[in-house]
Parts: C-alpha cells; sequence; structure tokens
C-alpha cells in the first residue's frame, strides 16, 4: 500500500501494552481518553461518539471487583435497536486505559456527550493518532478479553450486542503463541 502510514508498533495484533505505549504518546487528553474509551469498551466509532452521556457511567462492586458500567450503549448493525450494558473492571490491568478516560471525565457535567464529534472526525483521529484502521481497535479489544480473560463466543457475543456467535470466529485473532500457550495448560 503506498502512500499509506502504518504505525510500525501495531503491524501485528498488539499487545495490550504495545497499544497503551502508542496510546500514551497521544498528548491531547480528549482524544487519548477517546481512544482509550472504545478500546476498553469494543464498541463501533459510531456507537460512541455523540451518543455516550456521562449519567451513563456507573460504578458497581460484583464479587468484590470494582466496575464502570456503561449504561445503554446503542448497538449498530441491528435491525431492532439493542442496549447493552458494558463492564469495564477498575483493576492494575485496565488501568493504562482507565486513567487517561477517567481524567477526562472527571471535567464533564453530569449531562454532557462524552464525546461530542462526528464519526468523520472520530475516524481522523484515530488514523492520524495511531494509523490504525478504527474498527480494528475493537477486533483488538476482543482478542484480548479471549486470550486475557477466557471469553468465549457467548461472553463476546453478550460483551457486544451480537445477534449470534458467528462475529466471533472472525473477531478474535489468535495467533501460534496463543495456541500454544492453550495447550501448556
Amino acid at each position: 500500500m503506498a502512500g499509506k502510514r502504518r504505525n510500525p508498533d501495531l503491524m501485528r495484533m498488539p499487545s495490550r501494552q504495545e497499544l497503551l505505549n502508542v496510546i500514551n504518546k497521544i498528548l491531547n487528553l480528549e482524544e487519548r481518553a477517546f481512544i482509550c474509551f472504545l478500546y476498553l469498551t469494543g464498541a463501533r466509532v459510531s456507537e460512541i461518539c455523540q451518543r455516550v452521556k456521562k449519567y451513563q457511567l456507573e460504578y458497581a462492586n460484583i464479587k468484590g471487583t470494582p466496575f464502570l458500567i456503561v449504561n445503554n450503549v446503542y448497538t449498530e448493525k441491528r435491525r431492532t435497536p439493542v442496549f447493552r450494558r458494558v463492564p469495564i473492571p477498575l483493576t492494575k490491568r485496565e488501568s493504562g486505559f482507565l486513567k487517561p478516560f477517567l481524567d477526562y471525565v472527571e471535567h464533564l457535567g453530569k449531562d454532557d456527550v462524552l464525546f461530542d464529534f462526528d464519526r468523520k472526525k472520530a475516524w481522523q483521529i484515530i488514523r492520524s493518532k495511531t494509523y490504525l484502521f478504527p474498527h480494528y481497535l475493537r477486533h483488538i479489544r476482543l482478542t484480548h478479553l479471549k486470550i486475557e480473560h477466557g471469553f468465549d463466543a457467548l461472553d463476546l457475543k453478550q460483551f457486544t450486542g451480537w445477534k449470534d456467535t458467528r462475529p466471533a470466529e472472525t473477531y478474535a485473532h489468535l495467533d501460534v503463541k496463543n495456541i500454544a500457550e492453550k495447550m501448556t495448560k
């Protein structure tokens, strides 16, 4: 692809830390928070931009683990509108992605839209700051959920709001290392 810039750190499925290293280079807090939130929710750009308001965020404690729950996240690509609740664990593992987002949200009013820009602007932010195709962040998150948290197809279906489990085969990218690690357990 002549003329297309790619981020050399993310030419293959990046680890959590590799993605975080790229995100941490972004100076603008809103842009960094947006990309972190997009990753954490595994949502599509158009499901987040100009849709999610601060009052949709709720803190909960589930089995002793604190969570940030994003309520009423609209799921696109469905004939019948579906709204889902997206849990984000407030754990050390997620802290690198959570800190920029929570720092950004802290200054918003209760009824403020989290990211008040359109889809085109969102794509420009992601492409110019990470050189990634915006939807690839969704693939990265779902792959990490499968590898690191053991999500199966049904879990991914619930997390994303899919109608069935078939997309899970496309979204979770396992490589030889991941498969070999499963064989050692």
